[in-house]
């Protein structure tokens, strides 16, 4: 199964709906303020939703920045809270990360939690304060305290990464838990990778499924790849390739780079479509184009093979190369191959032992194997059948099927 990059949170979305009564509960009530001035107040705050949000109204972002900026005036903390938020994204008025702060900081010392997130970020980012990681996480921890959900899901991933405090998987998942039961769906993918690996909490693979299942059905492109993997493999819910292409290709439709190569995968092997390999290099290539290492070595196989494209050694060769690069150990070892064989570069078995060299450090099975050919063959390093042995006896043991019979071989019965 894949891992993948989870991106922190701007800063709390304003998709709630608020009406009159719920805005009046967020009036400070630590002041000497009357009654009407509380009517007042809410009514700046009803105004500037309304505003916002185009309720009965045209949208307009700089009018309700105005009513901000009124509720804001008479010390109340939504008000206060709007107009950082709208300075810290250029929301109807243009960026500033000096007023932004001021304005998040007021409202933060008046215990919203929402402000509170948004100051962890400004430390998070370095906006307008010195980068700060550790107070960015003291500020998401408290907003988390007082159940702002984004916050909630930034506090479990300093805690996931020890980003700001110590590493600590169970009070990820704790976190993450809160989060998604708030219905935040990179919290939920999050929450899903933690069981599927036993981080901070026992392996389990149906509770696994069961919050991919949640963050896939809100949209999040991670978890809908993440769920079309436990279809394909049969981990936590039956096993259903036509269900793994359906979310595969949900991903895949947004733009995710694993999406897109998972389903090409599918389609180069015919599980849950027919095989297609015009359409799985499509897929790799556009998953190649976005960085991804594992489609970028894919795509290089085809052209090695002329599968859905036209044979160029040269272009496998490029691209096992680029994925190598950029770590792929797998392709480490076919750009070996590509060297032994001289195949897209110049045939040189010096270069052909780097690469399969490089490829067994890290513990792929292809190197170790092919490290162990050119050992017993003597090609590109002194013959040795030990170390021949060794590196194939280590293949061997991770199931590699011609490394068993290679060590079988040189071992005799």
């Amino acid at each position: 199964m894949k891992k993948y990059i989870i991106t922190l949170a701007l800063t709390t979305l304003l998709s709630q709906s608020i009406n009159g009564d719920e805005i009046k509960k967020t009036i400070s009530r630590f002041n000497d303020d009357t009654i009407v001035q509380e009517d007042q107040s809410a009514d700046y705050l009803k105004k500037g939703h309304d505003l916002y949000y185009g309720r009965n109204v045209d949208t307009d972002r700089e009018e309700a920045f105005k009513w901000y900026q009124k509720a804001a005036a008479d010390g109340i903390a939504e008000g206060h809270y709007r107009v950082g938020m709208m300075y810290l994204n250029g929301i109807g008025v243009n960026v500033d990360y000096p007023k932004a702060f001021e304005h998040l900081s007021k409202a933060s010392d008046d215990g919203h939690g929402g402000a509170t997130n948004d100051l962890g970020y400004m430390y998070d980012s370095g906006l307008h304060v010195e980068q700060d990681k550790a107070k960015a996480f003291k500020y998401y921890k408290k907003a988390a305290e007082k159940g702002e959900k984004t916050a909630q899901r930034n506090t479990a991933l300093f805690y996931e990464r020890g980003i700001g405090v110590e590493k600590n998987y169970g009070e990820a998942v704790k976190w993450y838990q809160k989060a998604s039961e708030q219905g935040v769906t990179k919290a939920q993918n999050s929450l899903g990778i933690l069981y599927q690996y036993g981080r901070g909490i026992p392996q389990n693979y149906e509770l696994a499924a069961k919050w991919y299942l949640e963050g896939a059905k809100n949209g999040d492109a991670n978890a809908q790849n993440n769920i079309g993997n436990l279809h394909s493999n049969g981990l936590g819910v039956e096993q259903d390739n036509t269900k793994a292409v359906e979310w595969f290709q949900k991903s895949a439709n947004q733009g995710n780079a694993y999406g897109r190569y998972n389903l090409g995968l599918m389609y180069e092997l015919g599980k849950g479509v027919p095989q297609n390999h015009e359409k799985a290099a499509e897929l790799y290539q556009l998953a190649t184009d976005q960085g991804l290492n594992l489609a970028s070595n894919n795509l290089a196989r085809f052209y090695q093979n002329g599968w859905g494209v036209m044979q160029d050694d040269n272009k496998a060769a490029a691209l096992f190369r680029e994925s190598a690069d950029a770590g792929n150990m797998t392709a480490a070892s076919n750009m070996g191959w590509m060297y032994e064989n001289g195949k897209g570069v110049p045939q040189s078995y010096t270069e052909a032992v780097f690469w399969f060299k490089k490829s067994a450090d890290a513990n792929s099975k292809f190197g170790q194997y092919n490290l162990g050919r050119m050992y017993e063959n003597g090609l590109g390093v002194p013959k040795d059948e030990n170390t021949a042995i060794d590196h194939y006896r280590r293949a061997a043991n991770q199931g590699h099927a011609s490394a068993q019979i290679a060590l079988d071989k040189l071992q005799g019965p």
